[in-house]
């Protein structure tokens, strides 16, 4: 069935100003085993992401994924 939405990927960047104002359903980090995005950009994931996704209609526990590669 085609609901008429179409899955939208966006690579974010945190040196990019272009986040604000954007609604995301989901966050998906991709990283390697040793996982730094979360270290390096955690207070940017909390300050900058979150509130993005604050009309996802995702459940709060699926919002942020992570994809290890």
């Amino acid at each position: 069935m085609n609901d008429g939405v179409e899955t939208k990927y966006i690579a974010l960047n945190p040196n990019d100003d272009y986040i604000r104002g954007i609604n995301l359903d989901q966050l998906i980090l991709v990283d390697d085993y040793r996982w730094k995005i979360l270290n390096k950009h955690y207070d940017y994931i909390n300050q900058c992401i979150k509130p993005c996704l604050c009309r996802s209609c995702v459940p709060e526990e699926f919002q942020i994924q992570e994809y290890k590669w």
